[in-house]
Order: C-alpha cells, then structure tokens, then sequence
C-alpha cells in the first residue's frame, strides 16, 4: 500500500511516472541481465520512492534482495558493493539510452539507502538567451560576494534589472530572494524582510521548480525562520538531489545541521560547500566553513582558515571578526580577541553585531567600562534603528546582567531573529542556553533534544 507521502518522497511526481521510469530502467541495456541490481532497483523504488519507508538498512537488503538473513554488515562488504553496481548502472544508462528521459532516477551516498527522483532539469530554462539580463545577473552575483550591506543593495538593484529584462529568470528571483535574507542577517529586522525573500523563492520556484539554488534557501527560511526542522530538511534534500555540486545548498544545510544539533554532519555538509567551490573556493564560502567548524568543535582547523583568509583577503571584516571570537570566546585570549575584533569593527563600518561582540569580550576580559560604553552606543542606535536581540543578549550577559540578558532572548523570539537556532552552539550565545531560562527557549524551540 503507498504511503500518503509518495508525492513528498518523490517530488511532486506521480506514482505512475515512476513506475514507468522504473520499468524504462529495468527494460534497458544497461539492466540487463544484471539479476541482483534490477531486484535491488525494483526493492529501493517500491520502499523509497513509492512507499515512504526511511530506514532501509543493510540488512534490508541482505535479507530481501540477496536472500541473506544473518548478514553482518562488520563482515560483508556485499550490499555495499551491490549498491554501488546499481549506482554504476544509473550513470551509464542516464548517459546513454536515457539521456532524454523526463524523470531521472538517483541513488546517493550514504546511509540510510534511499532512492530519490526529479524531473530532467533543461539547461535552455537556466539562463536568458538576453545578454543584457546576464551580465545584469552576473555583477549581482559579484557584488553579492563582497558581503557588505552597501555591496548587498547594489547587488539588489542587478538582480531587480535582470528580472525586467527578462521576467522569468528564476535564478535571479532566487538570488533577489537570498539578497533578503541575507539583510536579516545583517541589521534588517526578520519579520520585515523574510516575507519578501520567502516571495521571491516562492515566485523562483513557480518558474522553474528544479531551481536547486531556490530549494536550498527555502530550506534555510523554513529552518532559521519558520523553525520547522522536518520541512526544512526536506527541501535541502530536495535541493540535494537537483544539484549536488551547488555550494549555496551544502553552506544553507550546514547552517541548519547545526540548528539540530547534527554537527559533525553540518562539517561533512561544509567540506562538500568548499569542495564544489574549487578549485579557488570562494572567500564567501570559505569564511562559513569556518563558522561551521568552530560550532563543530575544529578550532585549530577554523583557527588556520582564518588566518589564511585575513591575509588574502585584508578588507574582509569577518575573518578577523570570526577569529576575535574564536580568541575571545573560546581560547580566553582577550589581547589578541580584541584586536582582531576593533580591526573587525574598522573595516565594517563599526557594524552593530561586530560591536557587540567586541563588548562582550571587553566584558570578558575585566574591562567593564569599555563593555559598558559599547552598550551605549548600542543602545543609542537601537532608539533609531533595529538592532537583533541576539547581539545585544550576550553583550548584557557578559556584563552580569542576567535579567535584561533574557528579557532581549524573549524578544529574539518575537523578531524571530536569525541566529537564535544556534543558541545552543553559537560561542556568543552558548552560556546563555546553559540556564534554565534559555534550556526553556530551546524547549519552545523545539530543540531541547
């Protein structure tokens, strides 16, 4: 009997397309005669594809395909070198005789064995034929990469350009749509800007549904906004299975591999980021992995990276913004923390969540004036502007006052500020969940667990 969730697992493909596909598969070349990779094929397609079943194990598969029931996995390397004979003949039959199939089925890597499947992407529908709307696109992308909120809007009015001149460039809704919320990231209250990125993917996806770049970020509003972890993992495995070399998709899921506490996933999730960037990774992706690997516990690992990236890239404010909390927060190095933090400060234009941080470790390493004189600016500025209580809760914290700490944590939640999902990981914010009162925001979280 077919689970209710077929059309989920498969991607809004019919229970019939893929039968009909599976039978294309089966009746091929490259198929044939091949006994143990056709049941192996038909097994994974009933259970994986047209029932929902999520937990296909080795042994599954020994005992219903091999007809194997004592297998030890520890032992038996056969389902594993099975599995990767189904892999080979995909690839050579998706080259070959099914090179224009409408659905393309795939088997990816990794535990527990699953099949996914997606429609053929075309390549005609992934950028205009409009030159003009390209290059408009292009320098988006380029000054989107700067990272700096003046380069970000300019990076905005390219995207806006290209979308006139050519109305239905999904990629370019997505990209407007990353643009948003990336401004929740950087100073821009959520609950204003979210809805408009959420727009604009969704506008992304009506065009073009195989927009792995599109899926990704949906995955990260639905994780970082919405705080529906399920459906967000769903749509970056969806974004997975269209495109696994994109590095906005693996950088989106690390994020939220964090946010569920699966760090050493969030890491493998980065490696593929900067590994699908080279071969010169990009300084954008370079400086998440770095984040990532200080949540994920490799601090002489996200140490080397930023000082790598410091020296070849001397204008950009968060490598020596990462490596002065790394020095701050972690490693207790106040002198050096500081440094890095007020030369953070100086190239972002004394950005609010740089100065924040910069409060905290004065806090931290005894100089209380200078904390408590960081805290007024910042405050002098929240009075014009918003500022996300996710910076100003540590800051508050660090300075002993515990109260006015929590009171700006239940306001995160009703902003519903980016980075409260890394309560529990993020080094500013991590004492913080060690109380009672933040162990109760994580519960309300839903990520006590």
């Amino acid at each position: 009997m077919r689970s209710p969730e077929t059309t989920r697992i498969a991607w809004h493909i019919s229970p019939e397309e893929i039968e009909d596909q599976r039978d294309r598969l089966l009746g091929s070349r490259a198929f044939g005669r091949a006994g143990q990779v056709r049941k192996l094929l038909a097994f994974l397609t009933e259970h994986t594809l047209l029932n929902n079943h999520h937990r296909i194990s080795q042994a599954m598969i020994a005992s219903e395909v091999l007809g194997d029931d004592d297998y030890d996995s520890l032992l038996d390397s056969s389902v594993r070198r099975l599995a990767g004979r189904l892999r080979e003949r995909l690839r050579d039959y998706y080259s070959e005789e099914g090179h224009d199939d409408p659905v393309i089925i795939a088997f990816p890597k990794g535990q527990p064995y699953r099949l996914v499947a997606t429609r053929r992407h075309s390549i005609a529908t992934t950028h205009p034929l409009d030159g003009h709307a390209f290059d408009e696109y292009r320098k988006g992308r380029a000054l989107w990469a700067m990272r700096t909120p003046e380069s970000l809007h300019a990076a905005m009015d390219c995207f806006r350009r290209a979308i006139q001149l050519f109305p239905s460039y999904s990629l370019a809704f997505s990209a407007l749509g990353e643009c948003y919320f990336f401004m929740a990231l950087w100073g821009d209250a959520p609950t204003r800007v979210i809805p408009h990125a959420r727009a604009n993917v969704m506008q992304a996806l009506e065009i073009d549904d195989d927009n792995a770049e599109a899926h990704a970020l949906l995955g990260a509003i639905l994780s970082a906004y919405d705080w529906d972890w399920a459906a967000a993992t769903t749509e970056f495995e969806r974004a997975l299975a269209i495109d696994d070399k994109a590095p906005s998709a693996y950088c989106w899921y690390s994020a939220h591999l964090v946010s569920i506490g699966r760090y050493d996933e969030a890491v493998h999730a980065v490696r593929h980021a900067q590994a699908a960037d080279l071969p010169m990774t990009s300084v954008v992706v370079n400086s998440h992995a770095a984040k990532i690997l200080i949540v994920g516990g490799r601090l002489d690992e996200a140490r080397s990276l930023l000082i790598s990236l410091r020296e070849e890239n001397p204008n950009f404010y968060l490598s020596p913004c990462y490596l002065g909390m790394l020095d701050g927060m972690v490693g207790r190095e106040y002198g050096q923390a500081i440094d890095s933090l007020q030369e953070a400060a100086g190239l972002s234009g004394h950005n609010s969540s740089v100065l924040a941080l910069l409060g905290s470790v004065y806090a931290r390493a005894g100089r209380t004036s200078d904390a408590e004189n960081v805290l007024s600016v910042l405050l002098d500025r929240w009075s014009r502007m918003y500022i996300a209580a996710t910076d100003m809760a540590p800051l508050y914290f660090a300075l002993g006052r515990h109260n006015e700490a929590f009171k700006s944590l239940e306001q995160a939640m009703e902003e519903k500020c980016i980075f409260l999902s890394w309560l529990a990981s993020w080094p500013p914010l991590k004492d913080l969940s060690l109380d009672p009162r933040g162990k109760r925001i994580l519960h309300r979280l839903s990520l006590s667990s």
